[in-house]
Order: C-alpha cells, then sequence, then structure tokens
C-alpha cells in the first residue's frame, strides 16, 4: 500500500485488515513526492509485490499514482488499483455528454440523460453566451466540473450568473416525478437532533430550492442511492457491482454530503416489490447493471489502447451515484473513482468501504489454478489449435493471443471467491449486452479512437491491438454457458438437451383443452404449506414436502433427513412436488435454486430420476443455498416383476402401432392388438428371419412383442424382447467383425440433437465392442477420438441450440460447415456418411442445405442420412414448449413430407416417428421426454479375477437401439 496523505488512517487500516484475513503480507508506505516513489517502489520492493493499492486516488498529481501508470510498468503477475486509460476519462465531463449531432443535446454517460457541454456554448462566436447559458441552466439544472484538486468530477447547480469552468457540463433531470424516502414507507434516514442543520446549511438548501425551479424542484427530495462499482478489467470489460451501498434522504443532502445511511441491493429490491411488485423488483436491477455496462463499453472506446496495454491487471474501484423515479428506473448522475483518501463521513458509508474492501481482497488474493478447466471449456468450443502461440479455432480465423487468455484464467479465479460482488459482465446473462456491443453507431464520441476496423483473419501477433469486448462476446457467452452446465455437475438436464425452443414465459400455448400452458402446469387445488418461523435456527430446514401424486418417501420426511427414495409404477410419467422451507428468511427453490416456484412438475423416465430442492437463504443478493434435499424416484420398467423371459413358455403375440393415450393417427387402431397369423413368440421370430433385409428405412412397420394376452390393462407383456418388424422385411443385426470391416475408413459426421447423439454413442459402442471413456454431452462441435484400429471417426455438430438467443444460434449452414471443416480431410465417396436430424426441428430446407453444402464442398459422393422426427414434449413441464394432441398429429404428415422429400433427393432414410410415437412412455430422464438412451458404466476385470477393475461404459435403450441399428444397416446395406 502506498499513499502521499496524512489523513488515510481509516482507509489504510481497513485495506490492511482485509487483505491480512486472506494471509497476505502488507506493507504500508507513505509518500510524499515521485522522487520517493521511484526510489522506494523502483528500488526497494520492485518485482516482489503482487498487488500495489494507491491509497489517495483522488489527487490527480498523487505521486504513487503517477509513478503507476508511467515510470513503473507492472509484470505479468502484479495488480494495481488504477487503469491508466480511465485516469483522464473520469475527470473530463465533457467527454462523457456524447452528442449526437445538436450542439447543446447530448447523452450522459451514455445513458438516458440529457447534457449540455457549456464549453461549446462559449466557442461558438455565433451564440449570445449569457443567454443560451441561461437558456442551459433553466433545462439543465445540475452542473458537472472538473475538480482542480481532485481527479473526480464536482456536481453542483448549474448558475447562469457564475462562470462555468472549462470542460463543465450541465445535466437534465428527468421530466417525470422522483421517488423519494417517504415513497418507500421506511423509517427516516437521520433524526435532526443527531444532526441539527446549521444556519449555513439551512441557507444552502433555500439557494439550491431556488435554482431548481419547475419540475426539477420535486428532485430536491429524490432518493439518491450510491454503490460501488469494481473493474478488474476495461478492455476485455470485467465488472462488478457491490450489493452494499449508502443511501441519502434527497438530492440536496447528496449535494451537501450530509449523512446518510446504508442502503443495501436487496433493501432496494424489496422496496420495489412492496410498492410494485417482484417484476418491477427485478427489472431495477436489470436496469442498474444496463446503466452500468452503457457506461463502461462507451469508456472502453475512449480508452487509449496503448494506455491498456501497459498494464493489463490494472482495476479500478468507482462509486456510482443513482436517482430513481416512481417505478425505480435509476438515471445516473455521477460517476466517479474511490479514491481511498481516508475521508469517511459516517458509520454507514465505513461499513459499506469495510464490506466492500473485504470482498476486494478475496478476489486479488485468489489464486487457484483454473487453467485445467479453461482448456476443457476451450476443446468443448473447438479451440484446440496452437499457432504461434495463440489458441486457435480449426480454420485459424479467431484465435487467442496471452493477453486474452490471462484475461479469461483472472476471470475464472475471480469467479471461484463468493463475495459480495456480483458479476455484471461476462456472465450467463450477458446475452442482454449483444446489441449493446454490437451497436456501430453507440460510440461516436468527440473524441474519435483509431481502431481496426478491418482485423486479419490471421493468428493475432504481439504488435496487434488486443481482442475488444465486443470481439469477445460470442466466445464469452460460450463460455458462460459451458461453466453452468459444468457447475450442474452434470447431474440436472439442462435447457441444451431440448429439441424445440424454452417457453420462457409461459404464454399462451396451442393446448388441447385451449387454456394456456401455465394455467395447466400446476392445475390443482391450490396447495398451502405452514407458517413460517422466525427462529434463527431454522434458516437451513424444510417444514414441509407434499407431492401428487402422493409417494411414499422412505423414509418418511423429517426436516433433519435429506435424502428420499421411492419406487413409482411405470404409468407415473410426471410428479408434481411443492416444498416449503422452515425460516422467513429461506426459501425451498426447486431444480435451480435462482427459480422462485415453491412448486415445480417433474418428468420421471424409466429407471433412476434424481430431484432437487435447495433451501436458499434469501437475505443476500444472490441465493446462497444452504441446504440440499434429494428426492430418488425410480420409475420401474414395463415389465417389472415378469422375471426373466421363458421362451417355452406360451405367449401370445401382440402388436403395437399407437398407444391410446398419446394417438397420432385416429382413423387407426391403438393400444395391443393380437397377431392371429402366428400361434407363438417363437414362430414369430422363425417367420421373420425369411424376410429379406430392408432396403428402405421407412419401411410400413409396428412393434411386436411376447404378452400373456393383448388387453391393455391386464396385459404382461416382456418389453425388452419386443422388436420392430416392418411388414414386408426385416432390420438385422449385424455381427461385430462385420461392422469393423464395414467402417474400415469411414468418417461419419452427425448433425442434431441429442437423439443423433444417442445414435452415434451407440454405433460407437458396437464397431468398437464398448466404450472406454465418458460419451461426454456436448452441446457444441466435437471430434472424437478415432476408434477401430484408428480407421473409423466420428464427429458431432449439436444443433439447433434453441438455449441461446436467435442472434446467437449458429445458422445450420453455419454448423455443417463447421462440423465439415473439423473433419477434413473427407473423401468424395461412401466413406464419407453424413447423419443429420432431431425430434421436431427437421424440415426440407435443412436438407437442401445440406445437399448445397456438399456440392459446394465437393462431397457429391458422400453419403446421406435422414432421421426422422420422433416422440416428445408431451408432458407439462415449466419453460418447455408441451405440444398439444392437434400439434402431436400434425407432426405424422409434417415427417411424412420430409421422408419423402430426402429420397427424392437420393439420401437414405430411418424414419424414427412411428417407432418412437408407439413407445412414447418408455422415455428415459430429461426434461424433453424425447430421450431413448442413457449411459450407464460397468466394472470389470479385463484379464481374469486378479487383474485390477476397469470401467467401461454400456448404452442402454432398447427404443435406441432399434433405430440406431437401422442407421447402421443404411451405412453397411446388410443382404
Amino acid at each position: 500500500m502506498a499513499g502521499s496523505n496524512p489523513q488515510l488512517g481509516q482507509d489504510a487500516l481497513l485495506v490492511e485488515s482485509a487483505l491480512r484475513k486472506h494471509s497476505a503480507k502488507v506493507t504500508h508506505i507513505t509518500l510524499q513526492d515521485d522522487e520517493e516513489v521511484s526510489r522506494t517502489l523502483q528500488e526497494s520492493i520492485r518485482g516482489q509485490w503482487s498487488v500495489l493499492l494507491c491509497l489517495n486516488t483522488s489527487s490527480q498529481a498523487d505521486a504513487c499514482v503517477v509513478s503507476a501508470t508511467t515510470s513503473l510498468p507492472a509484470l505479468p503477475h502484479q495488480k494495481m488499483n488504477v487503469i491508466p486509460g480511465l485516469k483522464d476519462v473520469l475527470r473530463q465531463p465533457d467527454l462523457l455528454c456524447r452528442h449526437r449531432g445538436q450542439l447543446e443535446q447530448g447523452r450522459w454517460l451514455n445513458t438516458n440523460l440529457r447534457c449540455a457541454n457549456l464549453s461549446d456554448v462559449a466557442k461558438n462566436d455565433e451564440l449570445d453566451a449569457d443567454r443560451d447559458v441561461e437558456s442551459i441552466c433553466e433545462r439543465h439544472p445540475l452542473l458537472l466540473s472538473p475538480s482542480h484538486s481532485s481527479a473526480e468530477m464536482n456536481m453542483s447547480i448549474c448558475s447562469e450568473t457564475e462562470e462555468s469552468p472549462d470542460g463543465a457540463v450541465a445535466l437534465q433531470l428527468p421530466a417525470n416525478r422522483p421517488l423519494t424516502w417517504e415513497d418507500t414507507d421506511r423509517v427516516t434516514i437521520a433524526k435532526d437532533d443527531d444532526h441539527p442543520h446549521s444556519e449555513a446549511s439551512l441557507a444552502e438548501d433555500d439557494r439550491i430550492g431556488r435554482r431548481l425551479k419547475g419540475a426539477a424542484s420535486d428532485w430536491r427530495r429524490a432518493l439518491t442511492w450510491r454503490f460501488p462499482v469494481l473493474v478488474t478489467s476495461l478492455s476485455p470489460l470485467r465488472v462488478y457491482m457491490h450489493s452494499e451501498g449508502v443511501v441519502w434522504d434527497g438530492l440536496t443532502s447528496y449535494l451537501q454530503q450530509k449523512p446518510q445511511r446504508g442502503l443495501s441491493l436487496l433493501e432496494l429490491q424489496q422496496m420495489a416489490a412492496d410498492r410494485h411488485g417482484d417484476g418491477v423488483a427485478a427489472a431495477t436491477v436489470g436496469q442498474l447493471e444496463e446503466s452500468v455496462m452503457n457506461i463502461l463499453v462507451h469508456w472502453e472506446h475512449l480508452a487509449d489502447v496503448q494506455s491498456l496495454r501497459s498494464c493489463q491487471r490494472c482495476f479500478q474501484l468507482l462509486e456510482m451515484t443513482v436517482v430513481f423515479n416512481t417505478t425505480f428506473h435509476p438515471f445516473v448522475l455521477q460517476v466517479g473513482a474511490s479514491s481511498l483518501s481516508g475521508r469517511l463521513s459516517s458509520l454507514s458509508e465505513y461499513l459499506v468501504r469495510q464490506t466492500s474492501l473485504n470482498d476486494l481482497a478475496a478476489i486479488l488474493t485468489e489464486h487457484r489454478n483454473v487453467s485445467v478447466d479453461l482448456a476443457k471449456a476451450f476443446v468443448d468450443m473447438g479451440l484446440s489449435s496452437v499457432v504461434q502461440g495463440n489458441i486457435c479455432n480449426a480454420d485459424k480465423k479467431f484465435c487467442l493471443g496471452p493477453r486474452e487468455l490471462v484475461y479469461l484464467l483472472d476471470g475464472l479465479r475471480e469467479h471461484l471467491a463468493k463475495t459480495g460482488w456480483k458479476r455484471i459482465y461476462p456472465s450467463a446473462s450477458a446475452v442482454r449486452f449483444t446489441r449493446l456491443l454490437q451497436s456501430k453507431t453507440a460510440y461516436t464520441t468527440t473524441t474519435t479512437t483509431t481502431t481496426n476496423t478491418n482485423r486479419d483473419t490471421s493468428p493475432p501477433m504481439p504488435t496487434q491491438p488486443p481482442l475488444r469486448t465486443s470481439e469477445l462476446h460470442s466466445l464469452l457467452l460460450g463460455l458462460e454457458s459451458f461453466f453452468l452446465r459444468v457447475s450442474d455437475g452434470g447431474q440436472s438436464e439442462s435447457f441444451e438437451d431440448l429439441s424445440v425452443p424454452i417457453d420462457q414465459s409461459n404464454q399462451r400455448t396451442n393446448g388441447s383443452d385451449g387454456e394456456s400452458f401455465g394455467s395447466n402446469l400446476l392445475k390443482n387445488d391450490a396447495v398451502t404449506g405452514p407458517p413460517c418461523s422466525e427462529e434463527p435456527g431454522s434458516l437451513p430446514y424444510l417444514s414441509s414436502l407434499v407431492t401428487r401424486p402422493s409417494l411414499i418417501l422412505q423414509p418418511k420426511f423429517s426436516p433433519l433427513q435429506t435424502e428420499y427414495k421411492v419406487e413409482v409404477e411405470h404409468t407415473v410419467q410426471l410428479v408434481t412436488v411443492w416444498a416449503w422451507s422452515q425460516s422467513c428468511q429461506s426459501q425451498a427453490r426447486l431444480e435451480d435454486k435462482h427459480n422462485t416456484d415453491s412448486s415445480a412438475n417433474f418428468t420421471l423416465g424409466v429407471g433412476v430420476n434424481t430431484l432437487r430442492i435447495f433451501v436458499v437463504d434469501t437475505t443476500h443478493d444472490e441465493p446462497w443455498v444452504v441446504n440440499t434435499y434429494t428426492l430418488t424416484v425410480t420409475r420401474l420398467d414395463a415389465d417389472h416383476g415378469l422375471g426373466a423371459f421363458r421362451p417355452g413358455v406360451p405367449h401370445v403375440v401382440c402388436s403395437l402401432k399407437q398407444d391410446c393415450s398419446l394417438p397420432y393417427s385416429p382413423r387407426e387402431p391403438c393400444g395391443l392388438q393380437p397377431v392371429t397369423s402366428v400361434t407363438s413368440w417363437s414362430q414369430f421370430l422363425t417367420r421373420r428371419t425369411r424376410l429379406p433385409a430392408c432396403t428402405s428405412g421407412d419401411e410400413a412397420g409396428v412393434w411386436h412383442v411376447p404378452c400373456s394376452s393383448c388387453g391393455d390393462h391386464d396385459a404382461q407383456c416382456y418389453w425388452k424382447e419386443a422388436v420392430w418388424s416392418p411388414f414386408t422385411c426385416r432390420e438385422p443385426r449385424l455381427s461385430q467383425a462385420h461392422l469393423q470391416r464395414c467402417f474400415k475408413n469411414k468418417k461419419v459426421l452427425f448433425i442434431g440433437d441429442s437423439t443423433n447423439r444417442g445414435i452415434l454413442h451407440y454405433m460407437s459402442q458396437r464397431v468398437n465392442g464398448s466404450l472406454w471413456e465418458w460419451p461426454d454431452k456436448t452441446h457444441h462441435l466435437r471430434v472424437y477420438p478415432p476408434i477401430n484400429h484408428n480407421t473409423t471417426r466420428f464427429s458431432f455438430a449439436y444443433y439447433p441450440q434453441f438455449w441461446l438467443p436467435a442472434l446467437h444460434r449458429p445458422v445450420f449452414d453455419k454448423a455443417l460447415y463447421q462440423v465439415i471443416r473439423r473433419t477434413l480431410p473427407l473423401d468424395n465417396s461412401s466413406n464419407t456418411v453424413v447423419v443429420v436430424g432431431g425430434v421436431h426441428w427437421l424440415a426440407t430446407h435443412h436438407l437442401k442445405v445440406v445437399r448445397t453444402a456438399l456440392t459446394r464442398e465437393g462431397l457429391t459422393g458422400a453419403q446421406v442420412i435422414v432421421k426422422g422426427l420422433g416422440s416428445g414434449f408431451h408432458q407439462p413441464v415449466s419453460g418447455v414448449h408441451r405440444l398439444s394432441q392437434k400439434e402431436q398429429e400434425k407432426l405424422l404428415w409434417h415427417n411424412q413430407h420430409v421422408m419423402s422429400y430426402a429420397k427424392q433427393q437420393g439420401m437414405d432414410v430411418v424414419d424414427t416417428f412411428n417407432i418412437t410415437m408407439a413407445r412414447y412412455s418408455n422415455f428415459l430422464q430429461g426434461r424433453c421426454t424425447c430421450h431413448f438412451h442413457r449411459i450407464t458404466p460397468e466394472k470389470h476385470r479385463r484379464k481374469g479375477e486378479h487383474s485390477p477393475l476397469i470401467t467401461t461404459y454400456n448404452v442402454e435403450g432398447e427404443v435406441n437401439a432399434a433405430y440406431a441399428e437401422m442407421v447402421i444397416n443404411r451405412i453397411c446395406r446388410p443382404t
């Protein structure tokens, strides 16, 4: 720590205490001039320090600041609390009043407040300066001007009778009514007898009141809130806002720096919720974050590139001051550096400073190694080529240099430090800033900055400008999505596995009964929980857990028991869960800690389903998970309890075209139908072997299954023995040796959703004999390691990525192009196979794109296999689109149209619609109810009983196996 102000005592002690909590060695140096700085910093501790904190950054001539930003370039690991590119911007209001071609009208801090640059008026010979300044002050009553003694701006009342300083800006107040302290129904900030008003103070109140005329006079009592902002990187941007702040009971009090009280972001949200509801409360936080981003993106483009290069790990503490209108919409008045100058005017300010510095110390001292995590993310996103020390994608058109890698590693480390700093950017919700970052005109200022608008596509060299935020935005969104999935541990089904758009608003859908999906989701009798408790010890516990249908939990529910198991019959496909916390300070949240609903619907796939209930402490800005309850629900197989199938025992043969609970072809019979042409299951199998092999994958057929009878209600059927049977041909199961010969020298490119990925995993196991590594659930693009003695390679591109906003979804052509590029070289022959398909998204225009792309790439000889539509999205699950009965019927026609068009184009087809719809209830775990495969680990010994145990993986699911074998047969052409 270094500083030149003898009054730094309070801040110095706070900083030293915060750093020592994290086992940091702290040295405090008092500096008087530049010569002493040079001697002390450059000779005594050069290279030995990790963090340099200048404690008097409010002074533009401070010796520590001058030396830190000029004569003392930081080593790669060193951090300083002064960003050189911001030093000048913070003290020049005229730079921050952005004009749009008019002399007087500008936008303050790139936000929605109007401003006027008084220097422009004074320099314009055609204007009457006195009259125009008077006119401007009437409309723009606040004055912001550079301070001669500090690097911050001064705020005062605009006056036509006083000469405006050079670089001053007049600020217009909003036209609508301000939010006052009285509007919040809270207690007053300070009592009069605690802080008596002096005669000078009352006179100043009167003077401000006379100058704030008309509608602006209401803003004297506007609730004024100031909160800390932390910028740990300006370009590319990485920014946080703190959850603690201070508030004044009026703009007048703020201008006079009267005493204030603490007000947290959570308290501010509660004020908004009490007055206008939770929606406005959430919007207020979003608008605050957008204001911060508007300002800092603007500042990034104002900052000099060379100054940013001089200290990559420099950071800056800022303070932002806002006022609100009566709907809690924020307006930014002032942004300045948090000077750490020791001038703390109240206990509230001291406590906020203490909390923010403690949290800052946690971020600065976080040193855990995150390089492996970042490397995994790079591989997942296709950044795996190393070119001249840069990390590049396959075509070398996008590369990350050392500066970008440091930026990403620092961001990951900072995220590990769980503090009161709430990251605004980058974050999982940062997609809302896309338009701001992509705008070409949002950053036009009176001061131009030279940028490289025609960036070379070759890998970035050290002499090239560092990548800015807008150039990294898409990558950062992808990384946030990846780490969000990883943080869930792969246990819960995420939106990435859905193959139709997410219903994020629960708005009206075409339900079979004409009601909105949201109203149907929990359309049962209202379920209410017990009253909450104020007892502090009750914080981490549930008070009640209710399910519908009612499940018999093992063990019986107790707040102290967090693990439960239950079995349900095969017919139970959905369970609704309600949960309530004991404490009034916590909430029970289902599936996700951010889900504020006390109830949720869970789909139950065949097998094990894990339902998680989080108890979160809601007194923090970010919900803190204080306990987790787990409900493991096992949905039994349809033939559970029947024992092993015995071929010698007589069974009748039944067929199934469609299930009566989800019919898709109204003119055809539903349910189990007796097959009268055979008298036993063995006779049926014998006749089936005499049929020729199918030459097409869309032959009409049904499921056949051995049963005790063909009555839907009393039938005992062995569904694990069931087979999909075309009427006029058969789909043989080829031997592994046959497959290895067939797949030799082939490259199979899959493009589609998780149902296509299930075929890939099954095919890989069939060719290789087993899966030797966990087959990841990639949602981007991956080229898998070669198999079959290094002669066969699979690659996969996930499409469509519906969880991304429209602007960020890769178009089909791009996804196909990328998977082709990543799998090169490819033969223009049947050794190149493209498998395309998904649940509901596939249409004829996708097939046109495939044909055009293959022609463009010189791959007209490649084999194309089109997998048809499938079953899914038939259960009412919050946030997931549900298809009505009519929409399910329309899918039949749509599927037939796609299959017909594919065959006309010379493509092979595998019609999976009938196969999956008939057995829709056999879906496995997943919110989409569209998965018919799962991966299970198997432990065994490779060489006898004394060899070590090894783990391989098996692809389960007889429905997936049926249509995956059909895809194999289209490739290997059995006779």
